[in-house]
């Protein structure tokens, strides 16, 4: 079996990297030979994500396009194409463009693009991309593959062939911090990127109330440059691919705010399940997927309101023994249900299922283009 992976991002992707990249290795043990085809490059990704100036991202994504042109010369030499999230972010000429090559399509997401919503990155790209085709994609696709039980629910509307397989953490590499200084600072902190930094706001007077009655504790935020900062106890730090498992480690307790809204219940709980890997306990917001993973007052907090927020930041703050034992049932939640070594499994075996179910004529490559699309 061999693969073309479509991506939208380089490694520096966090949607990528955790749902193609750190698979690749184990996939060519298993006989699953693939290349990864992606999107953006490093660099255009830096500059899309992190640096601060706004000029000159369209020719980024133009350069995207052209790229993806080229790419598609290659189909030819694989037997199946694995589109992760999408083609082009931009309408569905390459999507279709792809699902008519008479391949085996797979098609993987892990958000919920078919709602529409703002684009933290970009407020033009939001106008140009069209929520209706995760839908069209999954229509066109002979396997889908989806990040939590939410998305699932809404693709099985379209597909029947419809797997679960949650973003998973390597275990061996992001293995917990060791925990030798005696410093009573606490560290509290949240790491991400521009395009979840909007989640910040909702705890904008939670850091005011634990500021002003800790003084004990840091709040550092990885990966917002965009994040306005109201006391000198809040410190941004940049976020790159090589420092940030040390990033990790430097932090004591964990946060994931979420809106309570549909969109946000397609989100895989990505950012928890990276505290709790290296045993850091995490407070999260009662939204989607989150309330599956963190169970509240064992591996983790869960978070309704405000009031919640600061209650339970605040018990971890004062209980060093709490964030212990939490920050190692946490570590244990993700080696059962969330590692890579639990879920590559799963993926080998949907895919060479699809190859051997294809090779039965339980159905034909061929079915991309008679399947009933309407555009």
């Amino acid at each position: 079996m061999r693969i073309a992976f479509f991506v939208p991002y380089p490694e520096e992707g966090p949607s990528s990297r955790f749902r193609i990249y750190q698979y690749l290795p184990i996939l060519r043990n298993s006989g699953i030979q693939g290349d990864v085809f992606s999107f953006l490059e490093s660099r255009e990704y830096k500059h899309i994500f992190n640096d601060y100036k706004k000029t000159g991202k369209l020719f980024v994504y133009l350069r995207g396009v052209i790229r993806r042109w080229k790419q598609l010369r290659q189909i030819r030499y694989y037997d199946t194409v694995f589109v992760q999230k999408y083609v082009c972010p931009f309408g569905m000429y390459f999507e279709r463009m792809v699902t008519n090559k008479k391949k085996l399509i797979v098609y993987d997401f892990d958000d919920a693009d078919f709602l529409k919503h703002d684009s933290a990155v970009n407020s033009w790209s939001a106008l140009l991309r069209s929520p209706a085709k995760t839908a069209k994609m999954i229509q066109r696709s002979h396997l889908i593959i989806a990040g939590n039980s939410y998305l699932a629910g809404f693709a099985k509307k379209y597909n029947d062939n419809v797997h679960i397989i949650p973003t998973s953490i390597d275990t061996e590499k992001y293995r917990p911090k060791q925990r030798a200084s005696k410093s009573d600072l606490v560290v509290i902190g949240w790491i991400g990127s521009s395009a979840s930094s909007r989640y910040l706001s909702l705890l904008d007077g939670v850091f005011t109330y634990i500021i002003n009655r800790y003084r004990n504790i840091k709040i550092m935020i990885v990966g917002s440059k965009d994040y306005e900062v109201p006391d000198s106890r809040i410190i941004l730090k940049p976020w790159t691919l090589e420092s940030e498992l040390s990033s990790l480690h430097s932090i004591d307790i964990g946060l994931m705010p979420l809106t309570n809204d549909d969109y946000a219940k397609g989100k895989c709980g990505f950012k928890a399940l990276q505290y709790m890997a290296v045993g850091t306990p995490a407070v999260v917001s009662a939204v989607g997927v989150n309330q599956e993973i963190v169970r509240d007052g064992t591996n983790g907090f869960v978070a309704r309101n405000s009031r919640e927020w600061v209650e339970k930041i605040g018990t971890l703050i004062e209980n060093a023994e709490l964030r212990k034992r939490m920050g190692l049932a946490a570590r244990k939640t993700v080696e059962k249900k969330y590692s890579v070594k639990e879920n590559a499994a799963k993926l080998v075996s949907v895919l060479k299922n699809l190859e051997i179910q294809n090779r039965g004529n339980s159905f034909h490559v061929e079915m991309t283009t008679d399947r009933q699309f309407n555009s």
